[in-house]
């Protein structure tokens, strides 16, 4: 669909958007993975990799052009999702409704 479309091209130039959706995929794969080592080095090891995802989850991603300018100066913490919605919103709106979209998470 046209909405789907737009959402897969802003999941191509969008850096916050990137990092959310392989947040989520990586989310998925940890909750699917029902094993844990019993070598505590091991575990010790995944536990810091996912301490060091975590944190790079919590820096924002590096800003293009004008928005890098604008940067130093906002305060707010952006909200990926928050912002796609309201991208899908706005895409729902330009169609017109010409459609009856049902709308499902391919995640």
């Amino acid at each position: 669909t046209k909405l789907r479309d737009k959402y897969e091209q802003r999941l191509k130039t969008d850096a916050d958007l990137k990092r959310e959706a392989q947040a989520v995929t990586e989310f998925k794969k940890a909750k699917e993975n029902t094993t844990v080592s019993l070598q505590e080095s091991k575990r010790k090891k995944e536990k810091e990799e996912a301490e060091k995802k975590v944190a790079n989850m919590e820096k924002p991603a590096p800003q293009e052009g004008a928005e890098a300018a604008d940067a130093p100066k906002a305060k707010k913490k952006k909200d990926t999702y928050l912002t796609e919605a309201g991208r899908v919103l706005a895409d729902m709106i330009a169609q017109g409704g010409q459609n009856k979209t049902k709308l499902t998470s391919n995640n």
